[in-house]
């Protein structure tokens, strides 16, 4: 390559590298949150890709999100069993990711225990993976500044008329935190405002919210129920919804925030959290 188109080539790509690693102006952030951002890893470290192996909501996943990146905490997804253990898992059937068949909410704990994730998936470095308890979890952070949003999950997709009884399910969740004293770690998601209500009369969890689609409809619901949040894609809610939700008192959780175009767009909407598939590109552009 001649030494004048080396120079250009040289010259543009230091400015491309310029650029893709500048940081966005968060000075001027007006939340909620005092003007911070919270970045929370979504499953743990996010969904498994080359560059991530572990399966969702795994130990290792979660271990790797605050051990090891530094997160300022964790969403989780929650099922209960059906003698009442809280397990982590997002799927509708254990197959897609694990060695057992079935559904969590129509289980054993003591069957779920045994339930392995996929080799394809967790033989990472040899080390196998199993589905987590969600005391065994909590308990290993018990007390730390590390926060866990947990996503609630109340359907039985095997057979919904065996779908979790809601009174039993946030009784789960309310004896679980206040035994382990944990609630200023602690945020609950649901879809179901039924299910948050529930969580609101126990009271040992302080910030509450409501999961949604549609973007106007989640910010009145969760206003008038006096609810602290809502959770909802950044694909599918404005700067002005954003705002809007603010005003109302209610804190923003966005979540569909993995490449560097859309961790710029949700951070230009003044958001309190983060639910990220690429915490590191986040603490990179905060």
């Amino acid at each position: 390559m001649k030494p004048k188109k080396l120079f250009s080539y040289l010259f543009y790509v230091l400015l491309f590298l310029a650029f893709s690693c500048q940081k966005n102006d968060t000075t001027q952030i007006q939340n909620l949150n005092g003007g911070e951002v919270e970045v929370i890893g979504h499953q743990g470290s996010g969904l498994g890709t080359a560059h991530n192996a572990l399966p969702p909501n795994s130990l290792a996943s979660i271990q790797r999100a605050i051990n090891g990146l530094n997160a300022d905490g964790v969403e989780v997804d929650v099922e209960m069993s059906v003698d009442g253990e809280l397990f982590l898992y997002h799927d509708k059937m254990l197959e897609s990711l694990t060695d057992c068949e079935g559904c969590i909410t129509g289980m054993l704990a003591e069957d779920l225990e045994r339930c392995k994730y996929d080799v394809g998936i967790s033989n990472t470095l040899g080390q196998a993976h199993y589905l987590v308890k969600l005391e065994d979890l909590l308990t290993l952070y018990q007390g730390t500044s590390y926060l866990f949003y947990l996503d609630i999950r109340f359907r039985n997709r095997c057979d919904e008329s065996l779908d979790p009884d809601l009174d039993s399910l946030a009784q789960a969740i309310h004896e679980l935190v206040t035994r382990l004293d944990m609630g200023f770690q602690i945020r609950a998601i649901s879809l179901s405002v039924s299910l948050l209500q529930k969580l609101q009369v126990l009271g040992s969890i302080p910030e509450l919210y409501l999961d949604s689609s549609y973007p106007e409809w989640v910010i009145e619901e969760a206003a008038k129920a006096n609810f602290q949040g809502i959770s909802i894609s950044n694909d599918l809610i404005s700067a002005a919804q954003v705002e809007k939700a603010h005003q109302l008192g209610l804190k923003v959780s966005l979540f569909d925030v993995k490449i560097r175009s859309n961790v710029i767009s949700a951070i230009s909407k003044h958001p309190d959290m983060l639910n990220t598939d690429n915490i590191e590109l986040c603490q990179q552009v905060l």
